[in-house]
């Protein structure tokens, strides 16, 4: 059996409510993660088209490559799933849809636009 190194691993699990979205497209450039569907049913909206995820059902995100993706939420219930990743000292996340780069990296977390701009601090 293989070893795997926890301490670089990041696992949660995160709800999903019934709503028009649940998360604003992400594709990240040094972080692999796959979701796996532990209740209900979640569509996934990716690039390349959607797929209904269900109980027992997994879809996996490999770091680099350009697919942005997010997961939303268009039944009745509430849906669950497990969200497992690997945690990269330095991290590059892109948002699209809402012109958002995230980099995270030894002197901290910075938010910009993609011209490099960077975002305003909240108070608070």
């Amino acid at each position: 059996m293989p070893k795997i190194d926890i301490a670089k691993a990041m696992v949660r699990t995160k709800g999903v409510y019934p709503e028009p979205w649940r998360a604003i497209t992400e594709g990240r450039e040094k972080t692999d993660e796959f979701v796996y569907v532990l209740e209900g049913e979640i569509m996934l909206i990716e690039d390349g088209g959607t797929t209904v995820l269900r109980r027992g059902d997994a879809a996996g995100f490999k770091a680099g490559v350009a697919n942005g993706h997010h997961l939303v939420n268009k039944s009745q219930r509430d849906a669950l799933y497990l969200e497992v990743g690997t945690r990269a000292k330095r991290e590059r996340a892109h948002y699209p849809d809402v012109d958002l780069i995230y980099d995270r990296d030894e002197s901290g977390v910075r938010f910009s636009r993609r011209s490099g701009e960077a975002y305003p601090k909240r108070d608070g």
